[in-house]
C-alpha cells in the first residue's frame, strides 16, 4: 500500500501556524535516540514556502511527527532549507562544573532542563523521575547538551524535544528502547542493500588523560587532622588509594609521612595507590585508565582523552572501541509502526560464505520523502 507523504508546516516561536507546504519537491531527515538529528528539504523558488522561510529568522519545520528548527536556507535552482532536531536547542544553553556526585538519571536530566529553561516564555515540562543511578561530574563548563547525552548514554537511553503547539509549550522526555522481536534481514524481504563494515580505527585499552585534582580541604600537619571550619576531624593516612587524586593546603607546620612540611605548601597524591607526597603546587596530572580486557605487546593501544576526571576519562574510553557498523534499506517496515529509536532488533545477513545474526540497537534512522519514493534505513550500532 502507497504511504501518504506528510506536508510540510512551518510554526513561528510563539507556536503560531504560517505555512502549510504540500508541493515541496523532496525532504530528507535523519532522526537519533540520543543525539541530534538533521532536515534537509527543497522547494520550488516559486512556491509560497519561500516568502516565509526569506522573512522569519527562527521557524519551527513540522513533517508528520518530524520536528525540526531552521537553521539554514539557500536561494539556487531551488529553495533549500536546513534544519537540526529541536534538542540542538540545548547547545544553545551552558552548564557550569559540578564535582562528582552519584544522581538518578531521570531525574537529573529533568532537573537540568527545568533550570536551564526557567526563563522561557513558555513553559518546558518536564516530567520525569527516578532512573538509574550513575556518576557524574563536570571540571569544565558544557553544553546542556552534552550534559544530557553523556547522562542518558550510560544507561543506554535516550531522549527528545518537541514543541505542544495546541497547549503552547515544549515537552522534554527521556526513555529507553525496547526489545524487539523485528528480524531485518534479505530472507525475511524486509530489508535490501545490506552492507557490513567493520574497523579497528578508534579502538584502545587504556586512555590517558589530564586529570584535575580534587581539593580535600585544610590541613595540619603537626596534628595530622583535616580542618573543617576551624575543627579538626579526621586523619589522612599514607598509602590509601582513596588518597588519590586530592590535594590539601597546608595550614600548621610538622612532620608527617617522612616529611616536613611548611605552611603554604600542599599534600598531594598522584600515585594510585595512594602514596602522599609534599608540593608547592596542585598542577593537574597525566594518569591512565584502562578498559577490563587489555592487548599485549603490539595490541596494547592507547589513547589521549580530552577528559579531566576518572568519570570523565572512562565513559570517553568507552566509545573508543571497534565498529561493526550494517546499514540496510528496508522496505515493509516502518518506522513508528514496527520499531522505535533505541529498540534492539536482530539483523540477519549473508554475504558469500559469512552469514551472520546479531542484535544492533537502532540509535537513528534516515527517512526520505520524494514525489515518487518514500524510504528509510535504520541506522545501526552495537548493543
Amino acid at each position: 500500500m502507497r504511504r501518504a507523504i506528510p506536508d510540510i508546516r512551518f510554526y513561528n516561536f510563539d507556536f503560531e501556524l504560517l505555512h502549510v507546504e504540500n508541493k515541496f519537491i523532496s525532504s530528507s531527515w535523519t532522526l537519533y535516540y540520543n543525539d541530534i538529528g538533521n532536515l534537509e528539504a527543497h522547494f520550488d523558488v516559486n512556491s509560497d514556502t519561500l516568502p516565509v522561510v526569506m522573512d522569519n529568522n527562527y521557524l519551527i519545520a513540522v513533517q508528520g511527527k518530524f520536528y525540526a528548527v531552521i537553521t539554514g536556507k539557500k536561494i539556487g535552482d531551488d529553495l533549500t532549507i536546513y534544519g537540526r532536531s529541536c534538542n540542538w536547542l540545548f547547545t544553545k544553553r551552558t552548564v557550569a562544573p559540578f564535582a562528582l556526585q552519584t544522581v538518578h538519571d531521570y531525574t537529573f536530566v529533568d532537573n537540568m532542563v527545568t533550570q536551564a529553561y526557567s526563563d522561557s516564555k513558555y513553559p518546558v515540562n518536564c516530567t520525569l523521575s527516578g532512573g538509574s543511578a550513575i556518576d557524574i561530574e563536570r571540571t569544565d563548563r558544557c553544553t546542556l547538551f552534552e550534559l544530557i547525552k553523556e547522562s542518558l548514554s550510560v544507561k543506554n537511553r535516550g531522549h527528545k524535544f518537541v514543541p505542544d503547539f495546541a497547549n503552547k509549550k515544549w515537552l522534554f522526555s527521556a526513555y529507553s528502547g525496547n526489545s524487539n522481536s523485528l528480524v531485518i534481514s534479505l530472507k525475511n524481504r524486509n530489508a535490501y542493500e545490506v552492507t557490513q563494515e567493520s574497523d579497528l580505527l578508534d579502538e584502545c585499552c587504556t586512555g590517558w588523560y589530564h586529570r584535575t585534582m580534587e581539593n580535600g580541604g585544610e590541613w595540619n600537619a603537626n596534628s595530622n587532622r583535616i580542618v573543617e571550619n576551624g575543627e579538626e576531624t579526621e586523619r589522612i593516612y599514607d598509602n590509601t588509594p582513596d588518597n588519590f587524586g586530592k590535594y590539601w593546603s597546608v595550614i600548621e607546620a610538622g612532620e608527617r609521612f617522612d616529611i616536613q612540611f611548611e605552611e603554604g605548601d600542599y599534600l598531594i597524591c598522584r600515585d594510585p595507590t595512594g602514596k602522599l607526597e609534599k608540593s608547592d603546587n596542585y598542577d593537574a596530572f597525566w594518569t591512565t585508565v584502562t578498559k577490563a580486557s587489555v592487548g599485549e605487546g603490539l595490541l596494547r593501544w592507547e589513547n589521549i582523552l580530552t577528559a579531566g576526571t576518572e568519570t570523565e576519562a572512562n565513559i570517553e574510553l568507552s566509545k573508543s572501541k571497534a565498529s561493526n557498523a550494517i546499514q540496510a534499506k528496508t522496505s515493509g517496515i516502518y518506522f513508528g509502526e514496527d520499531y522505535m529509536l533505541g529498540d534492539v532488533v536482530s539483523v540477519e545477513w549473508q554475504i558469500g560464505q559469512i552469514k551472520k545474526r546479531s542484535r544492533k540497537r537502532i540509535c537513528g534512522v534516515n527517512i526520505w520523502y520524494e514525489r515518487e519514493n518514500i524510504g528509510e534505513e535504520p541506522i545501526l550500532e552495537d548493543v
